[in-house]
């Protein structure tokens, strides 16, 4: 009979059973399953590498891979199963018409190494993240689907974390990373479904749900000694110094604070050990706001501790039952270190094991096998360095498993909690800020920004994190030049900026925007609305946007060789501030002059405000070496003026006139002088700080309007100057509400110290409630052209001469007194009967004063053609008769009277 013919029909009936599944599975007699090694370890992928006999030496290696593989274990309690997917095949040799393979077979879990990628889970937590990662997998890989499953067994719950980035990782690194950051531990379970093998992922944080091992119970058996199925053959214990408590501390920028937590060992480890570990503490900083609350904290400190609490004691052991799984519990009995405790202390989880197993073929197959083919079975394949130690299995043992475990009931969490790192980028970064739909900047109370990385797959975030909006981070902090309490620096990215990422701690969890960046399409600012680099390098400065607008604000620093400026800047009302060498907008370098020193403008109003006081000088102060309200020449001209003022007040004093009042002058002078007492300048000094506008224009000062100039004061406007000229080319009218005085104190030689001249017109002077009196040292001479007028509405008129001569007019009598001779000379001469001065005035051609009169009845009916009589001031009588429209006779003359119209009754006719 057929070697390999014999093998098929035999495969049914030994310890070692090799199946596929799938529509394109292997046939079952292809491969004789000859030798199992199989590695595995808690919260690993497991590796099933099986050596197999074909009598084909052509089979294509790749028709192998990815297929559906089972393998059944048979022992004395039963049937073992390890399932998965086969990752790789090897063709060992062949030799007397065989061939060999080397099929390895592990979890679907292990093809996950092979997808990496960079991505972003938000508020998401690992419970979640893990079985989205699953889930995908199983969505678009049909040998997955078919062959794996997830199955949560979970008893705490998990916060969900707010951003959790998986960079330039592959899956299974992130989830082996995540997984034992939160102490969550895995394991596999084994079965068929419908005839074809499955395997089950089972992620667990609470060892009291493992399940049994099959055999529950085994019995320890010296080698020496006939060795029973199911024998431990060797069991030790191993314990080794740990840490005695862990603390972690890390820091949270919302209440700007550290948290703290601590764990302690729970392991005994006798008097001296733990006098030796007193002062072993492993002490974490981790990176910023690493757990959301305190309970957070103490549960990552209490997984590190676990972990050393875990390494503290551990056991290994060898049998000959090849049952027990990785995963499961088994009491141990019969051996002598055990002796004294209960069953509970005597069962133990296996966290680790290497199974060696070889077929069982028939004596005489075994003796027609080449040897060389049995010796490549057993080529690059042992127990993993952690179980090298255990004793090796006695000879000729067709089964051995090597195993570690730990008493049941001690915590358990994945082998790389020590060794937590989480990935970062190899140097900063940089991402693209987003937000919400029509915002320009989208931020929070903390100027937080939200930023999407340039990597994430929109495939692989189809909730969000690829779509450049809200959704595509958690909020990220903005580091400015400054910040403070309340004050600081704000330039808070705008949406679709480009800005410069750092990882706080190296974690790629924890990205910080470090500074804004310019790019192709953020092009550099364009100052004054002028872009021009590399021709404009020497500007430099904050140029803003308004948002969704064109306006602008910026502040300019032009530092051009010989051309120094500085600009301060709003497009709104074309409002500035410029400063130095003014010039129009740079461009490509150049700019055109526009003048030298300050400029304040605007196309809107302006207002200037200082409380204590404003100064507006053109007084030299070369370099600001002096102080800043420099006034020594505003002071002393001051001083000048008073002096004048004081001169002349005492001159018209002295001639009667009123004098100038100088205590208000005096008073602002003095305020103006004390002006810097109690700041900085004089800070001991008093009667400083008055709010007053002083200004001084060295050169001169102009001020002109095309409208009016008003200038007003509540007490005093005084002006003082060595020529005071008033022009007006319509009015020029002084009103005083009690009193005015016009003094000249004139000079020597000078023709006229006063002069009043009307070119044409009238000139009044009049008292209307008092005397009018004009007095000369020598002559008093009134000149007239055409006619000289003395007029006295009520008293005398009196000449009196020197000597006692007297001219009087008084009561319509004319008197002439003199002391000596009395001459008259005329060609002519008429004395004629009495008659009234109003009368004569009322023939002249013109008067100062005329009015026609319009009469009215009581009863307010106009007086046509009606008959009256006129009594003047001076007691003459007029009659005559109102016209058609009831007025009366022009009436003229010199002064203010007060007239009397009387109807006369009308004649009967």
């Amino acid at each position: 009979m057929d070697l390999m013919q014999y093998v098929a029909i035999s495969q049914d009936g030994r310890i070692l059973e090799l199946q596929f599944a799938g529509q394109n599975a292997p046939h079952r007699n292809l491969l004789f399953p000859l030798r199992l090694q199989l590695t595995w370890a808690l919260s690993e992928p497991f590796t099933a590498d099986v050596t197999c006999l074909s009598q084909s030496a052509a089979i294509e290696l790749k028709t192998l891979l990815g297929q559906r593989a089972g393998i059944t274990i048979r022992h004395h309690d039963g049937e073992r199963k390890v399932n998965g997917v086969v990752t790789a095949v090897r063709q060992l040799g062949a030799d007397g018409g065989l061939s060999s393979y080397r099929l390895r077979i592990q979890p679907a879990l292990a093809l996950l190494a092979y997808r990496r990628t960079c991505r972003i889970f938000q508020e998401q937590s690992v419970p979640d993240i893990v079985a989205q990662i699953v889930q995908e997998h199983r969505a678009s890989n049909p040998p997955i689907a078919a062959s794996f499953r997830l199955d949560q067994q979970l008893r705490q719950t998990y916060a969900p974390r707010s951003y959790c980035t998986q960079f330039d990782e592959d899956d299974l690194s992130f989830m082996h990373r995540v997984l034992a950051e939160e102490g969550i531990n895995y394991t596999f379970v084994f079965a068929d479904d419908q005839g074809a093998p499955t395997h089950t992922l089972v992620l667990f944080d609470d060892v009291n749900d493992l399940a049994q091992a099959s055999p529950a119970r085994i019995g320890y058996r010296r080698a020496e000694d006939a060795t029973p199925a199911d024998s431990l053959l060797a069991w030790q214990g191993e314990r080794q110094v740990m840490t005695s408590a862990t603390a972690l501390v890390s820091y949270d920028y919302k209440p700007a604070a550290s948290s703290n937590a601590d764990d302690w060992s729970v392991i005994d480890q006798g008097e001296e050990g733990r006098a030796a570990s007193a002062t072993l503490r492993d002490y974490s900083a981790l990176s910023p706001y690493y757990a959301s609350d305190s309970a957070e904290y103490a549960r990552y400190a209490q997984v590190r501790q676990t972990w050393h609490d875990q390494q503290a004691k551990t056991w290994y052991g060898g049998a000959t039952t090849p049952g027990l799984e990785v995963g499961t519990y088994v009491e141990i009995a019969d051996h002598p270190s055990l002796a004294q405790d209960s069953s509970e202390q005597r069962q133990f989880v296996v966290t680790e094991q290497f199974l060696d197993i070889t077929n069982n073929l028939p004596a005489d197959m075994t003796r027609q096998l080449p040897s060389g083919l049995l010796g490549l079975s057993s080529a690059d394949v042992g127990p993993p360095p952690s179980l090298a130690a255990v004793p090796p299995p006695p000879e000729g043992a067709a089964q051995y498993l090597r195993f570690a475990g730990v008493r049941r009931g001690v915590a358990l969490v994945p082998s790389r909690v020590p060794s937590l790192r989480r990935p970062t980028a190899s140097g900063p970064q940089t991402a693209a800020v987003v937000g919400k739909a029509g915002e320009v900047v989208d931020t929070d109370e903390l100027g937080r920004i939200l930023i999407q990385m340039h990597w994430p797959l929109a495939q692989e975030h189809a909730k969000g994190g690829a779509d450049d909006d809200e959704r595509s981070s958690t909020r990220v902090r903005y580091a400015s030049p400054s910040a403070s309490e309340g004050f600081g620096h704000q330039f808070i990215p705008r949406v679709g900026d480009e800005v410069l990422i750092e990882f706080l701690h190296g974690d790629i969890d924890r990205p910080i925007a470090v500074a804004v960046i310019h790019n192709g399409r953020r092009p550099t600012a364009a100052f004054s609305g002028a872009r021009g680099l590399p021709g404009n390098r020497t500007l430099s400065g904050i140029l803003t946007r308004e948002h969704n607008g064109s306006g602008a604000n910026e502040l300019l620093f032009d530092d051009t060789t010989g051309q120094p400026r500085a600009r301060l800047a709003s497009t709104h009302q074309a409002s500035e501030l410029n400063l130095g060498y003014l010039t129009h907008a740079r461009k490509d370098g150049e700019a055109t002059a526009r003048g030298e020193g300050a400029e304040l403008r605007t196309d809107g109003a302006a207002a200037l405000r200082a409380a204590q006081g404003m100064l507006l000088t053109t007084q030299a102060q070369v370099g600001a070496k002096g102080e800043h309200l420099e006034r020594d020449a505003l002071l002393q001209l001051l001083v000048q003026t008073q002096e004048l003022v004081k001169t002349l007040a005492e001159a018209a004093q002295a001639q009667r006139a009123v004098p100038a009042d100088t205590a208000a002058r005096q008073a602002q002078r003095d305020g103006l002088a004390q002006w810097g007492s109690g700041s900085n300048i004089k800070p001991n000094g008093t009667g400083g700080g008055q709010p007053l506008l002083a200004i001084y224009g060295e050169a001169g000062i102009a001020a002109a309007t095309s409208k009016s100039m008003l200038l007003s004061a509540a007490d005093h406007v005084d002006t003082a100057a060595d020529q005071l000229q008033q022009v007006a080319r319509k009015q020029w009218v002084t009103h005083a509400g009690e009193q005015a005085s016009v003094f000249s104190q004139g000079t020597a030689g000078q023709a006229n110290a006063i002069e009043l001249i009307a070119a044409r017109g009238t000139v009044e002077v009049a008292a209307h409630d008092g005397d009018l009196h004009q007095s000369a040292r020598q002559a008093v001479r009134i000149e007239a052209g055409s006619q000289v007028l003395l007029t006295c509405a009520d008293g005398p008129v009196k000449i009196i001469g020197g000597g006692g001569c007297l001219f009087q007019m008084e009561g319509g009598n004319i008197d002439l007194h003199c002391p000596g001779r009395f001459t008259v000379k005329a060609t002519q001469k008429s004395f004629e009967g009495g008659a009234h001065a109003s009368v004569a005035m009322n023939t002249w051609p013109s008067s100062p004063f005329n009015e026609r009169f319009q009469v009215h009845h009581e009863d307010g009916e106009v007086a046509r053609n009606w008959p009256y009589e006129l009594t003047r001031a001076d007691g003459s009588k007029m009659r005559g008769v109102t016209g058609g429209d009831g007025i009366i006779q022009l009436q003229q003359g010199q002064t203010l009277e007060n007239v009397a119209v009387r109807l006369l009754p009308r004649p009967a006719n």
